[in-house]
């Protein structure tokens, strides 16, 4: 990167303007094709899961609007589908209660069905971690950057009876999870990811071909 563009990027990735961004209008508009591609699927999932950040719920409310909408499939919020990268304030999350608030999340057509996601029973496995530490507290880059997250979230998944899960996340968090299955091992890896700690996956992830959410 040319040096301006460095200075740039390092003033963005420090500020505290751009904590859990939502969706641009771009990103919406991308949303609402792949609903119109989820419309022609013969399979359905009955089970949506995304991150706890406000461009994966909107994703996912968007992509699933008709499901979530008809109660053929539910909306499951998962920390450990955050995104990585600890060196960009972006990726800080938000409390629970300041997302139930959100006037981004309340104004999507589903919006009772995210709601519900969001309510304290279906958080109450780790909502107050998320909410004192993980989101934005002490603990936010240890729980950002490390690949802990990835593997509990691949033993809870392996237990579930659902046939056909939908999961909405990130860049650098779907490139990790595929990383850990065991085809990924031999393949090519990108030799660093700036900003994830060295001993994480994440710095030796594999790169796909996904655009970023």
């Amino acid at each position: 990167r040319v040096q301006g563009g460095t200075k740039h990027m390092e003033a963005y990735e420090a500020s505290d303007a751009y904590i859990d961004t939502p969706l641009t209008a771009e990103g919406k508009a991308q949303a609402v094709a792949a609903q119109q591609q989820v419309a022609g699927w013969k399979t359905k999932p009955s089970l949506v899961l995304c991150s706890p950040m406000t461009r994966a719920i909107q994703s996912a409310a968007i992509i699933f609007e008709q499901e979530l909408k008809a109660g053929t499939a539910r909306l499951v919020i998962m920390p450990e589908l955050r995104e990585f990268f600890p060196d960009n304030n972006e990726n800080q999350g938000r409390p629970v209660h300041v997302l139930r608030c959100c006037p981004h999340l309340q104004s999507l057509p589903c919006w009772s069905e995210v709601q519900e996601a969001l309510s304290d029973q279906a958080t109450h496995e780790w909502r107050e971690l998320w909410d004192t530490s993980w989101a934005q507290g002490s603990g936010w880059q240890e729980h950002c950057g490390h690949l802990r997250r990835l593997e509990t979230f691949r033993k809870w998944l392996s237990a579930r009876s659902e046939a056909n899960i939908a999961v909405v996340a990130h860049f650098g968090s779907i490139n990790n999870l595929l990383n850990l299955e065991p085809w990924a091992d031999g393949r090519e890896r990108s030799l660093k990811w700036r900003g994830v700690p060295f001993d994480t996956a994440g710095g030796l992830a594999k790169r796909f071909g996904l655009t970023n959410c």
